[in-house]
């Protein structure tokens, strides 16, 4: 147990809470658009919003959520827009633990 809380320790803490945050806005904020999407007449949220939380580090947690909640699946802008944004945040997060650990 010991080696996983030197895991987690300063370099890895604000990233991992970070991501927890941006995921868990950006998942309220696609449900929240699939709900008011239902009901005529409520302001949706921008698709700009939710494209800025993906960005931020949400889109894993959207992802999933908009195919669980079957929500904007058929936008090809978000099938395709998330996955790269995905691959984006791997590849920054593999070169940061590569310059963490060299």
């Amino acid at each position: 147990m010991g080696n996983f809380l030197d895991f987690i320790h300063f370099p890895w803490l604000p990233l991992i809470v970070w991501l927890a945050l941006t995921s868990l806005i950006g998942v309220i904020l696609t449900i929240v658009d699939k709900r008011r999407s239902a009901k005529q007449g409520k302001t949706r949220i921008p698709e700009r919003k939710l494209f800025l939380f993906g960005a931020l580090g949400g889109a894993i947690a959207m992802l999933v959520t908009m195919k669980k909640i079957r929500h904007k699946t058929q936008h090809r802008s978000f099938m395709w827009g998330f996955p790269a944004m995905i691959f984006v945040h791997l590849v920054l997060v593999g070169w940061v633990v590569y310059m963490m650990v060299r």
